[in-house]
């Protein structure tokens, strides 16, 4: 039995299969290959020809124009290129959209963004949300994943059909829907660029952490409103300009009238401005001694401060024991380390006379002269007194009226032996002695002994 070949490999079917890829070779030959074209090409006009033509539609659909041949060094993204040379020349900038995209890619795949085919007046560009590097165009979408009823956002809920056009009344209608009356009073307070301050990231989202900037509120600033301190703020740099010196915004609160300069938190806490700490070191008055321990309300009477008087002697005029016969620089002898501490230079002209100062240290009974013969200005005790006769003679113990009677007020220029030696006897001694005078006894007994010569 004779067995017959299978029909497409019969002459007449290679036959035809042969006619058939020519006339499909001939006829993309002779359409640029627009016979296998998915869809029309865009057809939306540039101001200035690329590539020598002013839109893709120009190409007249012929394929090789953007696509090239299989196993071909070079690909579509080079072709583009070579028609739209400006975004060539901005890949290399890693801070422009194309050029970020290539960063993150390696590999520039046009495609990925911009589609084609889609018609004569559909978009070039196509965007992948989540994936679109939305914050460099200046506001990220790290903060708008989700609408306010939990869904996921997409391109179409803030941007109209144009992909690249943003009405900004978007965003207050859109917020008005769940905050009217915070919006109500933000947009009054801040105005209603609202992209002016807010970049997407939340930087000044509530409740905002002031204390990252450098300047903590503390509890005296932390109810405040923002627009309290930012007057008139309607951008980002309007916000950061505000003043971080207190003064700035408490000069009318500064009852010091700007004496102690601008640092009011040198003294006064952010908790409140009746908690202070004085640095009396930056006032006319450092406190040194025994001022550093006396209680403010001792010297700032009632709470006032200001006119306190800064001289010893405002204070210290009960204390004067000299009656202001040294007038009212207490400083010039006295120590702020303590009163009763001293420091005087007796070898002054004004020293000479210590009867013009120690007046009140001299007893009644005192013996009269200069102090200096007995004392030393180290102290009144321990006088040293030139007194060439045993003072404790016979007893006496230092008292004066038994040698020098009738003298109990200076001065005591006089004296006499016969307190003590009875003068009958002293004179019927000293006469078989030959002695006609012995009243002044000194003269020969002048330490107090018997003499022979």
């Amino acid at each position: 039995m004779k067995r017959k070949p299978l029909g497409c490999l019969s002459f007449t079917g290679l036959f035809a299969a042969l006619l058939t890829l020519a006339a499909v070779a001939f006829g993309y030959v002779s359409t640029g290959g627009a016979m296998f074209s998915p869809g029309a090409l865009n057809a939306q006009t540039a101001a200035v020809p690329l590539g020598g033509v002013y839109s893709h539609a120009d190409t007249g659909g012929n394929c090789s124009t953007c696509h090239a041949p299989p196993f071909s060094s070079t690909n579509m993204a080079k072709r583009c290129l070579e028609c739209h040379e400006d975004i060539a020349d901005i890949l290399s900038q890693p801070d422009d959209l194309h050029g970020f995209m290539l960063q993150e890619h390696e590999v520039v795949i046009c495609r990925d963004c911009h589609s084609e085919h889609m018609g004569a007046d559909a978009s070039l560009t196509f965007f992948n949300g989540p994936d679109f590097p939305h914050e460099l165009f200046g506001f990220s979408l790290e903060g708008h994943e989700e609408t306010n009823d939990g869904k996921a956002f997409e391109c179409a809920d803030c941007h109209t059909d144009e992909i690249s056009q943003f009405e900004l009344s978007t965003c207050e209608m859109c917020h008005l829907e769940f905050e009217p009356d915070y919006l109500a009073a933000h947009v009054e307070f801040f105005g209603p660029e609202c992209l002016a301050c807010h970049d997407g990231l939340d930087s000044y989202s509530r409740p905002f952490d002031h204390s990252t900037l450098g300047f903590d509120l503390g509890p005296a600033h932390e109810d405040l409103s923002c627009n309290e301190c930012h007057l008139e703020a309607r951008s980002r740099e309007d916000l950061q300009a505000a003043s971080s010196v207190c003064v700035d915004c408490h000069r009318e609160d500064d009852i010091h009238e700007g004496q102690f300069g601008v640092d009011c938190g040198s003294c006064h806490s952010p908790v409140s401005w009746e908690q202070f700490t004085v640095d009396h070191s930056l006032t006319a008055f450092p406190l040194i001694g025994k001022h550093i321990d006396v209680a403010c309300e001792s010297c700032h009477l009632e709470g006032v401060f200001a006119g306190t008087p800064t001289t010893c002697y405002d204070c210290h005029w009960q204390d004067d024991i000299h009656n202001g016969a040294f007038g009212k620089d207490c400083g010039a002898c006295h120590s702020e380390e303590g009163l009763h501490l001293v420091s005087f230079d007796h070898n002054t002209g004004s020293a000479s006379n210590c009867s013009a100062c120690h007046l009140g240290d001299r007893p009644a009974s005192h013996y009269p002269g200069q102090c200096s013969a007995c004392h030393t200005t180290d102290t009144w005790q321990g006088a040293t007194f030139s007194h060439t006769f045993p003072i404790n003679h016979e007893g006496a113990n230092g008292d004066c009226a038994k040698c020098h009677p009738g003298n109990a007020n200076p001065p005591y220029s006089t004296y006499t032996c016969y307190n003590c030696h009875n003068k009958n006897k002293m004179r019927s001694e000293h006469r078989e002695e030959g002695i006609r005078n012995f009243d002044n006894c000194i003269r020969c007994h002048w330490d107090g002994r018997e003499h022979d010569d």
